[in-house]
């Protein structure tokens, strides 16, 4: 990759280089080549060199000149003049120096903070995830624990990444598309059409099908992936649960076919529960109960052997009737036949029992398989889900069904099955950073070794009178929340008691009067604001809410040195490379533009807030010895990067190796891509 930046005179040009970087125009975040030729960039590629895109650039990727050279764009600080708010309502700006700019939002930041933090609001795009470190630092600095992420819509995640992270310990689910034989994609486009890891995706779906791999689509479209199936399943929409729960129970109680010994060993299948519904629990130790077969009574699930625990059968603990979670399982799905599921999604029952035989046929049970010299379970079916299946009012139970699929024939995580992207990583073999893998807790079961939301999935908090203006220390199970901006939130607010109310909004890029359908409530909820900073490449519909607007850089301009972590999020899932790329400038700003980390570690220190701001750095990259930063010292946003990449990958590995190497990269093992045969935790 060194030659990549290497210099060429030609016609006399001041340069003609390759410049290795990345997009930033979705959350994809593919790896690029920029070619730059005297001072101007005149294309874009995919990076052939990095495991993000594999060389692959979409449409909007390579057209990002388009953006960048666009003469639209912010050029200098803006200020409102008209007191005015609302839709079409013009802003009347005048233009400013940066320094009266950042003066003005520095007082009234300083000023809100000794009053109360909570009262600052900080909401960024999910577009550009190098947005998500400086501003996640900055809010932990200024002691506010209300920031959002807009741009994903209104009902993002809220069932595909809780129910990802509590059963995959990830963001998002695959197919593991190298050994997969059989995909049911439930409203789901992975690897047809946009999403995490896209570009990467779309060749390893591809090679799939041309593989042979049998790729089922259920959805009410014939869309892209629908396009490319082996077998397209229209059915009624929102009903994606009542097909997978009618396949499980072809599965369970017609065939008999489900993994046991991973039931035994990787669930809580095993656990007795009692009338009330509730884990019969040790009494000494607390801890939840199995029947043990090979001693006939009731133990602690962790002090007895996984192949001696009893999955079905009625038993009597301390007087109290018990049966395995499985057992009530099986009895549940005994009702969810395919003639039930019919009416219901339309779905004759014939093919509903044809594809839950099919499902559980390829699914191999027992079967192993040697990848890299490393013996794993083989199971090569897999049931994904994502925005079509989840995004309706039963968003989680949808989704939890079409898991239970994975579940019940051990497909999870293993071999040729339904892979989260990146659950567990071992590091760089010459540093161990970095490193996490999912562990268990309450109960044995699983909590993720990495996450991006602002609480683990599980173990779920105990609800409270709400503290946070999206109230997700109320609602627990949530992963974004529709409060901050919704037409009831006053009301709600005031009947949990909230404390206080916000009072500034500071915003990167998002434009939420175009990623809610209901503007004219948007609408409402930012003029209530008394003051509006935004970071911005344009002016938006949003943006005219805007008391001050800051010229952002674009992704051409700016550095990041964690574009694509943590890696449950865009670096494809399944065998193959860990890629670390960063994002570095390919050309300077124009005009008066000035990067967003830039700013926000210049309006720390206006406010006074340097030391925490250094402490929330150190924390959240966990930078380590000599790269931690001083709690005194002012550092620019290069040098933090700097400080990351030399912890995880060793002194010589700073920013300007980065800079002229572009990424660093390194055999994935199967017992990273594999984990879950070899952690000893449950869902």
């Amino acid at each position: 990759m060194e030659a990549v930046s290497e210099t060429t005179q030609t016609c006399g040009a001041r340069d003609d280089l390759w410049i290795p970087s990345t997009c930033g125009l979705c959350y994809g975040t593919c790896s690029i080549l920029a070619h730059r030729v005297d001072e101007v960039l005149v294309k874009i590629e995919g990076n052939p060199d990095s495991a993000v895109g594999k060389g692959r650039l979409c449409g909007k990727g390579v057209s990002g000149l388009m953006t960048h050279y666009d003469p639209n764009r912010v050029r200098v600080p803006l200020r409102r003049t008209n007191p005015v708010k609302g839709i079409g309502v013009d802003p009347g700006w005048k233009e400013i120096s940066w320094d009266e700019a950042l003066d003005e939002v520095a007082w009234r930041l300083r000023k809100l903070r000794a009053e109360d933090p909570r009262k600052l609001f900080i909401q960024r795009t999910t577009t550009v995830t190098s947005s998500r470190t400086p501003m996640q630092v900055f809010a932990a600095a200024f002691g506010t624990p209300n920031r959002s992420s807009a741009g994903g819509g209104l009902h993002c995640g809220n069932g595909a990444h809780l129910i990802s992270g509590i059963m995959h310990a990830s963001w998002s689910v695959v197919p593991d598309f190298q050994y997969c034989n059989y995909a049911v994609y439930f409203g789901a486009s992975k690897g047809h059409g946009a999403g995490h890891a896209s570009c990467s995706n779309m060749g390893m779906a591809a090679d799939a099908r041309s593989r042979g791999m049998k790729m089922v689509v259920v959805d009410p479209m014939c869309n892209f992936a629908a396009a490319k199936a082996t077998e397209w399943v229209p059915l009624r929409v929102g009903t994606d649960a009542a097909l997978a729960l009618a396949m499980c129970h072809v599965m369970v109680n017609e065939l008999g076919t489900f993994d046991a010994p991973y039931l035994r060993a990787k669930t809580n299948a095993a656990y007795l529960l009692g009338p009330d519904k509730l884990y019969a629990r040790d009494v000494a130790s607390g801890k939840p109960l199995v029947w043990d077969s090979s001693v006939n009574e009731a133990r602690p699930y962790d002090a007895a052997e996984a192949d001696d625990m009893a999955l079905e059968g009625d038993f009597t603990v301390n007087g109290v009737s018990c049966r395995p979670a499985f057992q009530l399982l099986k009895t549940h799905l005994s009702k969810f036949t395919p003639e039930w599921a019919e009416p219901i999604t339309t779905i004759p029952a014939k093919d509903i029992r044809r594809l839950g035989t099919e499902f559980a046929r390829e699914a191999r049970v027992g079967s192993t398989i040697v990848i890299d010299g490393v013996t794993v379970p083989y199971r090569p079916v897999a049931a994904i889900a994502f925005r079509g299946s989840q995004g309706h009012m039963n968003s989680v139970y949808n989704f939890l069904a079409v898991d239970l699929l994975n579940q019940l024939v051990g497909s999870a995580d293993m071999a040729g099955g339904c892979l989260g992207f990146n659950p567990a990583s071992h590091g760089h073999p010459e540093t161990g950073r970095p490193r996490y893998i999912p562990k268990p807790g309450p109960d044995g079961l699983m909590v993720t070794g990495s996450w991006m939301a602002h609480h683990v999935p599980y173990p779920i908090r105990e609800p409270r009178l709400p503290e946070e203006l999206g109230m997700q220390d109320l609602f627990v199970l949530c992963q974004t929340s529709p409060f901050s901006d919704s037409a009831d939130r006053e009301e709600m607010w005031k009947k949990f008691e909230l404390p206080y109310r916000p009072e500034i909004l500071l915003n990167y890029g998002t434009n939420l009067l175009m990623s809610i359908a209901n503007k004219e409530t948007v609408a409402k909820s930012l003029a209530q604001f008394k003051f509006i900073v935004s970071f911005d490449l344009f002016l938006t519909e949003s943006s005219e809410f805007a008391d001050i607007v800051l010229p952002d850089c674009d992704y051409l301009e700016s550095v990041d040195s964690r574009p694509n972590f943590p890696f449950i999020f865009s670096l494809p899932g399944g065998m193959g490379e860990w890629c670390w790329p960063i994002k570095q400038p390919t050309v300077a700003p124009e005009g008066e533009q000035r990067r967003s980390s830039e700013v926000l570690i210049d309006l720390a220190d206006r406010i006074g807030m340097r030391e925490d701001l250094n402490a929330a750095y150190n924390a959240i990259l966990k930078l380590e010895g000599p790269f931690r930063l001083q709690s005194d010292r002012k550092y620019s946003y290069e040098e933090v990067c700097d400080a990351e990449l030399k912890t995880n990958f060793g002194a010589e590995r700073g920013l300007e190796w980065f800079k002229n190497n572009g990424l660093i990269k390194w055999p994935k093992k199967p017992e990273e891509v594999y984990w879950r045969h070899f952690v000893d935790v449950r869902v």
